[in-house]
């Protein structure tokens, strides 16, 4: 490459960091070849591309934090330089910069944290990547054998339950809640269930016991009641049904 075309490329990504540091913070300086009236209108149909990207993300906390989105969003706009170039990633990086820049928001909205990461994992869940699972029998056993389940899962443990639609009392409602929001790879759609502090409990640390969950399951019940192995897998055996019905647990193997 000669001097001239490195000078050249040099140049051009000056320009190209100026105008975007200029769309980014609103502060105009001299960027060469810009005409400077048209500058506005460019940040402007940015940021609508931002604000339309946010709002459909988190359309439930949208409308919680009501008046005051826009000038969040504008905000997140104009101090966060985005680091990942995959648009449906971006309302991670908000949730993100909320969490750590925003705190008389939470203030005013103690459980935004929780909705925003409610809204948020959906939008994971359906934008991962598929994964290869194997076949795998549902009549296996759930007291010896290891559970396999859907991989487009997380398990939540949240302070409020955001999943409901009981935003005006929410405040009043603080307390702890245990969610398991999956892909279900019938519908391809996100589900989420409500899950008993035990079985919560179980699933958020399963991979400590090998995929067992009765053996999850009985450990975790040590620490609330008194009950044996065998009752317990009893009462379990109706809920596990129930979840691999909903296609959270897809089986078990031997």
């Amino acid at each position: 490459m000669d001097s001239s075309t490195s000078k050249l490329k040099n140049d051009t990504q000056r320009v190209q960091s100026e105008l975007a540091e200029y769309v980014r913070s609103g502060i105009l300086t001299d960027i060469t070849g810009a005409r400077p009236e048209r500058l506005p209108h460019y940040r402007r149909l940015v940021f609508n591309v931002i604000f339309d990207t946010l709002s459909s993300a988190f359309p439930i906390a949208r409308k919680v934090v009501s008046n005051s989105w826009k000038g969040l969003v504008a905000r997140f706009f104009s101090s966060h330089s985005c680091q990942n170039y995959q648009v449906w990633r971006m309302p991670r990086e908000f949730m993100n910069y909320v969490l750590e820049h925003e705190k008389q928001v939470q203030l005013e909205i103690p459980f935004l944290a929780d909705l925003l990461l409610f809204e948020w994992i959906e939008i994971e869940l359906y934008s991962e990547p598929d994964i290869e699972i194997a076949d795998t029998p549902h009549n296996g056993n759930f007291e010896n054998g290891t559970a396999v389940l859907n991989p487009h899962r997380r398990a939540l443990k949240l302070s409020y339950p955001v999943f409901t639609n009981q935003y005006d009392d929410m405040v009043d409602l603080k307390g702890v809640y245990y969610l398991a929001v999956f892909r279900n790879l019938d519908e391809l759609k996100v589900r989420y269930i409500q899950l008993s502090p035990l079985f919560g409990e179980a699933l958020m640390n399963i991979n400590d016991y090998g995929g067992q969950l009765s053996g999850a399951l009985y450990d975790q019940s040590k620490k609330l009641t008194d009950i044996s192995k065998s009752e317990l897998v009893d009462k379990s055996i109706p809920i596990v049904d129930e979840l691999i019905q909903r296609n959270l647990i897809l089986g078990f193997r031997k």
